[in-house]
């Protein structure tokens, strides 16, 4: 079962990836991968939930990543300290490198990390099939300080992203967040 996963996915990053169904396929496949084999890489998981999912309310170790990022920025915010550009879990750049990893240990030869134009495209693509499903991040596995909820709103120019953050004390803040 493993090894027609395994085809599978090579067959699909072996050719270009120039539509959205491509891209939820790939990352289905790739999540059921992780699933069967162990696979370990929070972020990359959140990434492939993230096209076939609408709510992220379980404690999972890459909602609580992200959650805890973002508790780090209201923080950070709070005391008057510099913010960071972008959130790196949730950036193009964070992405790549997760699943840069899992192709070098399955063996998976393709262009798709390694050559910007498709990368770019690959992130357009992925971005328009989230940026249609608004998402919530609601549960963590550490007690936050100040973040009870993110919401993914919308693609914004297919360059960033915006993000409705609800505060434990139910202010409401707007991010737009640069996806590279």
């Amino acid at each position: 079962m493993k090894d027609e996963l395994l085809f599978k996915i090579h067959q699909v990053m072996s050719r270009p990836i120039t539509e959205e169904m491509q891209v939820v396929y790939l990352l289905v496949e790739i999540r059921k991968l992780m699933d069967r084999a162990n696979y370990k890489d929070p972020p990359l998981r959140t990434f492939c939930d993230w096209v076939a999912h609408v709510d992220l309310h379980l404690e999972r170790p890459g909602s609580t990543l992200i959650l805890r990022e973002c508790d780090d920025i209201v923080a950070r915010a709070e005391e008057g300290r510099e913010l960071p550009k972008q959130l790196e879990l949730v950036s193009s750049r964070g992405f790549r490198t997760s699943l840069a990893k899992l192709c070098e240990q399955f063996g998976f030869v393709t262009q798709l990390t390694t050559d910007k134009e498709s990368w770019s495209l690959f992130t357009k693509l992925y971005s328009s099939v989230v940026s249609e499903c608004p998402i919530v991040y609601t549960a963590s596995k550490e007690n936050l300080k100040y973040v009870k909820k993110i919401e993914l709103q919308r693609l914004v120019q297919g360059s960033a992203m915006a993000w409705r953050v609800t505060l434990k004390d139910d202010r409401v803040t707007h991010w737009i967040i640069l996806l590279d």
